[in-house]
C-alpha cells in the first residue's frame, strides 16, 4: 500500500539514511531539484512558518472504523463535491461541502486513485482491476483499455477525456483518447528506473500518482532506488510536457516518502501565483509546499500521530494520504482517522 515501506525496504532504513547523509547538502535548507533533503525543512526558522495562518477542521468522517477502513485518496468536482476512495473497504465515496456523506459504489478491488471528468463522471484506479467509470446516475463499468495494465494506482483526466493512468508495476504512464486509443505515453514496462527524456526513452520506478496541471502538464510521484535494495513508492516527482518529455524535479533524500501531491497556481502561503506549484503530503504525517522548480517549504510541520483540528500549526494528522485543491482550500484524506480534514486561512 502507498506510503508504507515494504518489509525489504523497512530493512533497509539504516542504509537509506546513510545514503542521504552522503548525497544531501545539510547545510542549505532549500535547494533545487535533485538533492533537496526534506526532512531539513522543519528544523530551518520558522519565523515566517506559514502555520500560523491556517485552520483545520474535519469535514466529514468517512469511515466509522479507522482501524479496519481508511480514507486512501480524495479530488474535488468543479462544484466543490469531494470523492474519496477506502481501499480497504472496497468503497467510493461522495462529500458535499457541508460534509454529507454517501456511498456510490462498492464491492470494488483496493480502489486508490479518484478523479472527476468533464461530464460529472468518476474515474477510479481500481489497483489489480484496471479503472472503473462511475457516471453521475450511478452506473459502474470498467473501462475498456487495449493496453494491459498492472496494478494502476491513480489516474488523471483532461478536459476533453482523455485519460492518463498511472500504470504503477509497469512503471509507465497510458494515454487513453475519448476515443478509446490507449498508447504509451511515457515510461516503458521493461526498463524500471527514474531516467528522464522524451516518452519511452525515461524510465519510472511504481508511479503512484498523477495530477494534470491547468498548463498541461502532468505531475506524477514516482518511485526511486534505496539502494541495493531496490525501489520504494514516493520517492520522486516529475514532470511530463505536452510532449512526453520527462524531467525529474524533487528527490526525497530521507527515510520519509511522499504519499500524494495536488498542484495549484498558489504560493507557500496559499495566495495565487503565476506559476504551477505543488502541495504534498508526507508519510511522517506532515504536508510540505514545493515549487515547480523543485523548492520545498513547511507547511503542516507537526509529525506527531493524533487527530487534532485547530491552528494548522498544532494540527495532528494520521498518515495523511491524498491531497486536494480546490479554489480556497486544500483538502486531505487522512487515512488513520478515516476523514477528509479541510484546511482554509483564517
Amino acid at each position: 500500500m502507498k506510503g508504507k515501506l515494504n518489509a525489504l525496504a523497512a530493512a533497509t532504513l539504516t542504509v537509506l539514511t546513510l545514503l542521504c547523509t552522503s548525497n544531501c547538502k545539510k547545510e542549505e535548507s532549500f535547494e533545487p531539484a535533485a538533492s533537496v533533503d526534506n526532512q531539513l525543512a522543519p528544523t530551518m526558522s520558522m519565523k515566517n512558518h506559514s502555520g500560523h495562518h491556517f485552520l483545520v477542521n474535519t469535514l466529514a468522517i468517512v469511515e466509522t472504523d479507522p482501524v479496519t477502513a481508511g480514507v486512501t485518496r480524495v479530488c474535488s468536482a468543479k462544484d466543490g463535491t469531494l470523492y474519496a476512495t477506502s481501499a480497504n473497504t472496497g468503497k467510493v465515496y461522495k462529500i458535499s461541502s457541508s460534509g454529507t456523506v454517501s456511498l456510490i459504489a462498492e464491492g470494488l478491488n483496493t480502489p486508490i486513485g479518484i478523479k472527476v471528468g468533464p461530464k460529472g463522471e468518476v474515474y477510479v484506479a481500481n489497483f489489480n482491476k484496471g479503472v472503473i467509470k462511475i457516471t453521475p446516475d450511478g452506473t459502474v463499468s470498467t473501462v475498456p483499455i487495449s493496453l494491459a495494465l498492472s496494478w494502476p494506482e491513480d489516474i488523471a483526466v483532461a478536459d476533453d477525456g482523455t485519460l492518463y493512468i498511472a500504470d504503477t508495476f509497469n512503471h509507465r504512464i497510458i494515454k487513453v483518447t475519448p476515443g478509446g486509443i490507449a498508447t504509451v505515453f511515457a515510461g516503458n514496462a521493461s526498463v524500471q528506473g527514474t531516467k528522464d527524456g522524451m516518452g519511452s526513452k525515461a524510465s519510472f520506478s511504481l508511479p503512484t500518482s498523477i495530477k494534470l496541471a491547468k498548463d498541461g502538464y502532468l505531475w506524477v510521484l514516482d518511485g526511486g532506488s534505496i539502494g541495493t535494495a531496490g525501489y520504494i513508492e514516493g520517492r520522486n516527482v516529475r514532470k511530463i510536457s505536452l510532449q512526453g518529455k520527462v524531467s525529474t524535479v524533487f528527490k526525497v533524500c530521507s527515510i520519509t516518502s511522499i504519499t500524494d501531491l495536488a498542484v495549484a497556481k498558489r504560493d507557500r502561503y496559499f495566495n495565487p501565483s503565476p506559476d504551477e506549484n505543488l502541495f504534498v503530503t508526507f508519510d511522517d504525517n506532515s504536508i510540505s509546499h514545493l515549487t515547480g522548480t523543485g523548492k520545498l517549504t513547511p507547511f503542516a510541520i507537526n509529525t506527531t500521530i493524533g487527530n487534532v483540528d485547530g491552528p494548522l500549526k498544532d494540527a495532528l494528522f494520521f498518515h495523511p494520504q491524498g491531497i486536494s485543491i480546490r479554489e480556497d482550500a486544500i483538502y486531505i484524506a487522512d487515512h488513520g482517522n478515516a476523514s477528509i480534514r479541510k484546511i482554509v486561512k483564517k
